[in-house]
């Protein structure tokens, strides 16, 4: 369940992610600094203060049954992205994914590239932009999101709203904090990219994974 009375700690994550939207960027021209190796649901919380971690994420990570191999779509040289379609989620909602958990990243999906020194991304050789993943409340299990680009070679990473660095993956426990909008569950996830390009996520619980296509754009393109 959603912890109640977290307003505090609702303010610092939604102020990160804020900052991130304003900032959103790409990577310079040199080599991107390399992706964080994934530790745990508090990988989540990189960047927060200690009392910021107990609360929002806990300990642990989620069952080593997760970590299935991954099995994203090749794609030909010349050939589209074959992108996920924006779809209704719930009433008011939309997004992209066949679901449990949906991304919500507007589509085309357009970062900055390069990135303005005010972005956190600034200097580290990625692109960043944020989507928040939601889910409906009948959804109960932790999950785990990892990613690559599909068409060329590239890197994907993600971290949590206050983090300057990514990770190869991101772990959600089953019944922690986060967002309850529009009568759904979710969490903003800041996802790092190093080049424009056709890229997926796949997702993991308890029972299933599930793939998600999306192409990344430089804006204004």
């Amino acid at each position: 369940m959603l912890m109640r009375g977290s307003g505090r700690v609702f303010a610092i994550v939604a102020g990160g992610l804020a900052s991130l939207v304003a900032a959103a960027s790409g990577g310079t021209a040199g080599s991107p600094i390399p992706l964080t190796a994934p530790t745990g649901y508090r990988d989540y919380c990189d960047g927060m203060s200690a009392r910021q971690q107990r609360r929002v994420c806990g300990h642990g990570g989620v069952p080593l049954a997760l970590w299935r191999p991954l099995k994203l779509p090749p794609v030909a040289e010349g050939q589209p992205c074959p992108a996920a379609r924006w779809h209704a989620i719930s009433r008011g909602v939309r997004g992209v994914g066949p679901g449990p958990v949906y991304s919500t990243h507007v589509i085309p999906w357009q970062v900055l590239f390069p990135a303005p020194e005010n972005s956190v991304a600034a200097g580290t050789g990625w692109g960043i932009d944020k989507t928040p993943l939601i889910w409906k409340k009948r959804f109960h299990s932790p999950f785990l999101i990892r990613g690559a680009r599909i068409d060329e070679e590239g890197q994907l990473g993600f971290s949590g709203p206050a983090g300057r660095r990514p990770f190869a993956a991101m772990q959600f426990a089953r019944e922690r904090w986060g967002l309850d909008v529009a009568g759904l569950h979710g969490w903003p996830v800041a996802v790092w990219m190093t080049t424009p390009g056709c890229y997926a996520f796949q997702i993991d619980t308890r029972t299933l994974s599930r793939v998600i296509v999306f192409r990344i754009q430089p804006v204004g393109s």
